[in-house]
């Protein structure tokens, strides 16, 4: 007979718990701290804040959008219409581009920071960076918009 070499769980067994740093540290901290300092919303833990979300959604995505600072055109109409899902939609009267949001981070630190690292099955392992990456971003946008690509249209691959 084979030993097992994994140590047998009981229902709930406590598997992993982070440390203070880590919780310090964590994006939820951050956006709680945010929330009791700018919003006066006090929670004791994750699920309050989940609870939250649930109870005001139109409350909680607001304060989504404000603390990610989100970059955007027009103003807000209504944070959530009140159709079902899918058909849902969310901050009617604003315009946003997706990838001006994600580009922003290029100016926030060092542009030489890896964004991503890529290979394939005929490139090896490799990295790009902020600026590598938001410079090729807006070369391909140039290029699209001089063959005419406008808003509306759809490009695909």
């Amino acid at each position: 007979m084979v030993e097992s070499q994994y140590q047998k769980l009981e229902p709930g067994a406590l598997l992993w718990q982070p440390s203070l740093f880590t919780i310090k540290e964590a994006n939820i901290t951050k956006f709680a701290n945010w929330l009791e300092c700018k919003r006066h919303h006090k929670f004791n833990n994750y699920q309050d804040i989940w609870q939250w979300s649930v109870d005001d959604i139109s409350g909680f995505w607001l304060s989504i959008w404000d603390y990610f600072n989100v970059i955007f055109d027009g103003e807000i109409a209504e944070i959530i219409s009140s159709d079902g899902m899918p058909d849902t939609r969310w901050f009617t009267g604003t315009y946003l581009n997706f990838a001006e949001q994600i580009m922003r981070n290029e100016t926030r630190g060092d542009p030489n920071r890896t964004v991503l690292k890529h290979c394939s099955e005929l490139r090896p392992l490799a990295e790009m960076s902020w600026g590598d990456m938001c410079t090729k971003v807006r070369r391909l946008a140039t290029s699209l918009r001089e063959l005419g690509v406008k808003p509306g249209d759809r490009v695909v691959a």
